[in-house]
């Protein structure tokens, strides 16, 4: 994550390039880690 918001502006300005370090990309689609992230924080709360 680091070296992905270091990284310069070529490079993560290309839709491959954003794939490649989305959430997606390691198999998680982005309304389920939004989902899951807020259940397991509300749910170590409860």
């Amino acid at each position: 994550v680091v070296l992905a918001l270091d990284a310069p502006a070529w490079w993560t300005a290309t839709p491959e390039r954003r794939a490649a370090v989305s959430p997606a990309a390691f198999g998680f689609g982005r309304v389920d880690v939004d989902t899951d992230a807020d259940a397991s924080a509300s749910g170590a709360r409860a």
